[in-house]
């Protein structure tokens, strides 16, 4: 029976109280805090979002018109004899 091959690494001997290496686990710095926005920069962006929402809405109210008219067999008259009644 054949013997077998060894792996070439040196043994490891936990039990002694021989030199031991420290090792330093490398870590990325700390982020670096955010600065909290200005006041300029918050009304910018609710102006925009409320724009956005505005315009979102709008559209969505449009297809909804136009998906009932078609349902309805509507068909969309010269804008002179539209009456809109609210």
């Amino acid at each position: 029976m054949a013997t077998p091959l060894g792996t070439g690494k040196k043994t490891v001997d936990l039990a002694t109280n021989g030199p031991r290496r420290r090792v330093q686990i490398r870590r990325d710095p700390p982020p670096v805090p955010a600065k909290p926005p200005s006041a300029q920069d918050i009304r910018e962006r609710e102006t925009r979002e409320l724009v956005v929402g505005v315009v979102v809405f709008a559209v969505a109210l449009v297809a909804l018109f136009i998906l009932v008219e078609r349902a309805l067999g509507w068909t969309q008259s010269p804008p002179a004899t539209i009456v809109l009644v609210l």
